[in-house]
């Protein structure tokens, strides 16, 4: 192994991951280096996903590929943070959460970006645009947005939450994703009027099922038979077919 490879890779990962978590500190407007900051952003889990994604990408670098990607594995495992080591992202990187963030390995970013929640960025579907975003510098990357295919994002830019980029973004501007709406409708046009009651009442009603299909209780001891009550004689019966029909004269 070549020993000045790995003290420089070491070198470049100490340097890398101090931007970083001063970066991260800024955030949390706290002095950075103190014990009290130092604290405060290493309990935070995207602090230590980053920490992890670096010291992956120095054990590539370094040739020690089976380890990166045991620490890339275990990224995604602990922290929900899907980028990997082969990625080339500048120092200063803040991760405030890292759950559902996916960076593909070919994705270039520059120094002192910001990556939120859900953030995927990577190849398009396309095959005849292939190709991984480059992003600037001081690029901030919103929830849930996604950027996709061989875009070049300039420096400065913040794409908005769940905005969809697949073309290059010029510095300085704002990417907008799905805008808000303000378009509202009474519960009652809709049948909701009495939404928040219905839970109660199906547990009412499921309360009344429930009862009543109760097991019943133990069986109770029949007691002695009473004697039984002599049969009356029945009736002669009357054949009322034999009977002399009934005669109806007009006497003359």
């Amino acid at each position: 192994m070549d020993v000045a490879l790995v003290t420089g890779v070491l070198v470049k990962l100490i340097d890398t991951i101090r931007s970083d978590l001063t970066e991260m500190a800024a955030i949390k407007a706290v002095a950075f280096p103190s014990a009290r900051s130092l604290v405060d952003i290493l309990l935070l889990p995207g602090t230590w996903a980053v920490i992890i994604f670096r010291v992956a990408a120095a054990l590539h670098h370094a040739g020690l590929r089976p380890l990166s990607r045991l620490l890339y594995f275990a990224n995604v495992v602990l922290f929900g943070f899907d980028v990997a080591p082969t990625a080339d992202i500048g120092p200063g990187l803040v991760v405030p959460h890292p759950i559902g963030v996916a960076i593909a390995g070919t994705s270039v970013l520059g120094a002192r970006n910001r990556v939120l929640r859900s953030v995927a960025i990577g190849g398009s579907a396309d095959p005849g645009r292939r190709g991984a975003p480059v992003s600037g510098n001081d690029v901030w990357f919103m929830d849930s947005c996604q950027v996709f295919g061989p875009v070049h994002i300039g420096d400065r830019s913040i794409l908005g939450a769940s905005a969809i980029v697949s073309t290059d973004i010029p510095p300085d501007v704002f990417v907008f994703g799905p805008r808000s709406s303000k378009e509202t409708r009474p519960l009652a046009e809709l049948g909701l009027a009495d939404h928040h009651l219905r839970d109660t009442q199906w547990r009412v009603i499921r309360g009344q099922e429930t009862h009543g299909n109760e097991p019943d209780g133990p069986n109770e001891p029949d007691g002695p038979n009473e004697p039984d009550e002599p049969n009356e004689p029945d009736e002669p019966n009357v054949d009322i077919t034999s009977a002399a029909p009934a005669t109806v004269g007009v006497s003359a």
